[in-house]
């Protein structure tokens, strides 16, 4: 980019199964990170698991704290012991606390000072939301909040991750939530004031749209972690998505006079969310926000993200 910030391919397959869909997540991370070309040499590095390594920074089966403790964020401040203990506390009431190969790679290039932008290809359940979850609350809990918002103020979360479904935001936001808990649990991080640092939102689809943008807009608990799907969060924001106006007209070739376009209602509301102040963006299941046709929303809340602050924006790409 602009800062001469390098991107990381990082692939978790057999290299023959992946060329194609390297080759899509290239194509789309160029339009998504405004580039002209990614290539090879042009600030592209691949590194492939299970396949031929290239730059192993991962160590298989070692465990999470003694790979986790020496690690520094992305501005190079040392991991706090409590965020360690927390994660562990975690994933080990989730069945193990070990990290795996994805995990460990990722973290030996995003708990590292100048962490570049990110593309990871894992198989599903491999591990990647905690791969995410970690430089995401290390990078909250050491971030300076630029804003001050208050009651009816819109949420201006500083991490947005964004999920195809509304199952796979709920896995992501309940394995965040432990984390936080186990935080917050912890007397050695009550100078962090982890339960506003990491203030959590999980926004998506097919339920009750009013609750939500009322949650969003409550006087506490202003959400700095995000995690939400596409469309729902444009509509959020004050936008249309692109699969609401083809719902819209799809409904409308069919149907007499008189239909209610979809989102009308949301259009008429005052924005419960702003992304203006998005530093780090996280696609989880990018190839399925792919086939499932959100990639003009995808492009649209690109476009909305990081308007407010100058600061290079921190994209984390992962595909299965």
């Amino acid at each position: 980019d602009g800062a001469g910030r390098a991107c990381l391919l990082l692939v978790v397959a057999r290299p023959n199964s992946s060329a194609s869909r390297l080759s899509l997540n290239r194509s789309w991370a160029s339009s998504l990170w405004g580039r002209q070309e990614m290539a090879d040499g042009e600030g592209v590095k691949a590194s492939l698991l299970d396949g031929e390594p290239v730059d192993r920074r991962g160590t298989d089966g070692a465990r999470i704290s003694e790979f986790l403790a020496g690690r520094a964020d992305r501005d190079g401040r040392p991991l706090p012991k409590w965020l360690v203990d927390g994660c562990v506390t975690a994933l080990s009431a989730g069945g193990g606390a070990t990290a795996t190969p994805i995990q460990a790679e990722c973290w030996g290039w995003t708990l590292a000072p100048g962490a570049p932008d990110l593309v990871a290809i894992s198989p599903t359940g491999s591990g990647k939301t905690l791969a995410f979850l970690v430089p995401a609350l290390s990078h909250l809990l050491g971030e300076q909040v630029h804003y001050a918002a208050g009651c009816g103020a819109p949420a201006q979360p500083s991490v947005l991750v964004l999920a195809p479904t509304r199952e796979l935001c709920q896995q992501t936001a309940t394995s965040a939530e432990r984390i936080i808990a186990a935080i917050c649990a912890d007397a050695r991080a009550a100078d962090a004031a982890p339960a506003a640092a990491l203030a959590m939102a999980c926004v998506y689809g097919g339920v009750d749209y009013h609750r939500q943008r009322a949650a969003l807009l409550a006087a506490e608990g202003q959400p700095r972690l995000l995690v939400a799907t596409p469309g729902r969060l444009l509509s959020l924001c004050g936008e249309v998505p692109e699969s609401t106006r083809l719902r819209a007209t799809a409904a409308a070739a069919v149907a007499a006079g008189g239909v209610r376009h979809l989102g009308e209602e949301e259009e008429e509301l005052p924005p419960a969310c702003s992304l203006g102040w998005v530093a780090m963006l996280i696609l989880d299941e990018a190839d399925r926000l792919l086939d499932m046709g959100f990639e003009a929303d995808l492009l649209a809340v690109r476009r909305l993200v990081g308007s407010g602050h100058t600061e290079t924006l921190w994209t984390l790409m992962f595909s299965a």
